[in-house]
């Protein structure tokens, strides 16, 4: 017996050693288990939320990003995905979760992710942040989005009801949830096992580093990406910033490495790692494209551990260095949307402070979808702030 589960455990520290097309394919295979298992909530209905939210909030689409459609984790690690991209990344997730039946629907110019739920396929739109419901609070399918009454989980169509901004999703999704024949009858993709067609090798694979992970749990994970993060393929990666930014011209190998490693730390929630790796990046590279980009992910982490003060500073000094460059310069021109995400997060910090009038001010700078939903609490709670 002691040979047999040796020789089903011994794999799991071999592996990671093997060909770069095998280890790199299982470091991100388990890399969407740590995910997952980090978004498990107490209930089905709690999980796919915790997902959807994870996935709505964490990858965004800057104007001066390419699109790069490797796979989910490249995905992951620029925090940056369009609407087919968070849809697949979403279903990735929810399988690691046991969830399996998911696929893709395409509408109108969009493509989101459908998930069965109670024997019916629910819209599930991470790149919307859109979740339908009906009066009752019951999930919605795309079929039901012809009755006029209809509310979402986020709340961002109540808010956008209110807003004077162009027309967007909240606020035009009867014209845009119409099923788009372009790829599929109806628009329904294959369900995702299909749809992403591993081989066997491949399902092997997943299978095994779902088996392992569950065994060894969190350390061994930690330690996979240590000799992931620490093998010669990593330390020779180049600055990919030409292949997925516009207009890219500061390329530096050594902030991008570093910058590549804090963000796979902050995927495993190694707060402290990335952090110390955001902080190196701005301290040896500070008129880095990545020292840049440390920051505002730095002043993110620094928010979720309410450590308001040292969050403030840093989206102070992205918003005044966006301001000062202004006009004529890459961030500026390609890449002004990340100031909508700078002003919300400076509006959530001002709400925590108790200044409601600056917070709303902040909001209004920005063109994040949910700067709308926090305006609409201000005026709907707090009329007499405005």
């Amino acid at each position: 017996m002691s040979v047999l589960i040796l020789f089903l455990l011994l794999p799991a520290f071999i592996i990671p050693f093997a060909p770069e097309k095998v280890s790199d394919f299982y470091y991100r295979e388990i890399t969407y288990s740590k995910v997952a298992q980090d978004l498990i909530g107490n209930s089905k209905d709690a999980t796919l939320i915790n997902m959807f939210e994870y996935v709505a909030n964490n990858l965004h689409t800057y104007k001066n990003s390419k699109v790069v459609d490797r796979n989910s984790f490249i995905d992951l690690v620029r925090g940056v995905g369009w609407c087919d991209q968070q849809a697949f990344l979403l279903m990735h997730l929810l399988n690691k979760s046991g969830v399996s039946k998911t696929r893709l629907r395409d509408v109108q110019g969009h493509t989101y992710s459908e998930v069965r739920v109670a024997n019916k396929w629910i819209v599930v739109d991470p790149y919307s942040s859109l979740i339908f419901l009906d009066n009752d609070g019951q999930y919605l399918g795309i079929e039901d989005l012809k009755n006029p009454n209809i509310d979402d989980f986020m709340g961002i169509i109540k808010a956008s009801s209110k807003s004077s901004k162009p027309l967007s999703f909240s606020n035009n999704y009867q014209n845009i949830f119409i099923e788009n024949e372009v790829r599929w009858k109806n628009g329904i993709g294959p369900e995702f096992i299909e749809y992403r067609s591993y081989n066997l090798f491949r399902r092997l694979f997943e299978v095994y580093g779902v088996y392992a992970f569950s065994v060894f749990g969190d350390k061994y994970y930690y330690w996979l990406q240590d000799q992931y993060l620490e093998s010669d393929r990593i330390k020779k990666i180049s600055d990919q910033g030409s292949k997925w930014i516009r207009n890219y011209s500061d390329t530096n190998d050594n902030a991008f490495r570093l910058f590549y490693k804090a963000r796979n730390y902050s995927l495993a929630n190694r707060v402290e790692s990335a952090t110390n790796s955001y902080k190196l990046i701005i301290k040896e590279f500070p008129n880095s494209y990545w020292a840049k980009e440390s920051k505002y992910n730095l002043a993110i982490l620094y928010y979720k551990d309410a450590n308001y003060l040292a969050s403030k500073a840093l989206l102070l000094d992205l918003l005044l260095n966006y301001k000062r460059e202004n006009n004529h310069t890459i961030i500026d021109t390609n890449r002004n949307d990340i100031t909508d995400l700078v002003a919300y997060y400076l509006g959530l910090i001002s709400l925590e402070e108790g200044y409601i009038k600056k917070a709303k001010e902040y909001f209004l700078m920005s063109d994040y979808k949910y700067s709308q939903i926090e305006l609409y609490k201000i005026d709907t709670f707090d009329g007499k702030m405005k």
